[in-house]
């Protein structure tokens, strides 16, 4: 709570968690390989939402988030962005 009241987007990647992830990525593994994609694109931190329907990354300022959205999109990923705060 104290990385998102800060605005502290390390914090709040190094936070996240899914106890659902481990199964997911075991029952489909293009999930993990789309989760590490968007790491070694510049997230810091990426987790499959709730149960699944989506996954998200954080990234720490607004740039890197349209630098990884481009990389994603040119590797003919479905992106979506938002802003912290």
């Amino acid at each position: 709570i104290a990385a998102l009241v800060q605005g502290d987007p390390a914090g709040i990647a190094a936070s996240l968690t899914n106890d659902l992830q481990v199964t997911a990525f075991r029952l489909l593994p293009e999930l993990a390989l789309l989760r590490d994609k968007m790491l070694a694109a510049g997230c810091l931190g990426a987790l499959l939402s709730g149960s699944g329907s989506a996954l998200f990354g954080i990234c720490p300022d607004e740039e890197t988030a349209s630098k990884v959205e481009q990389r994603l999109q040119h590797q003919g990923l479905w992106t979506w962005s938002g802003k912290m705060g």
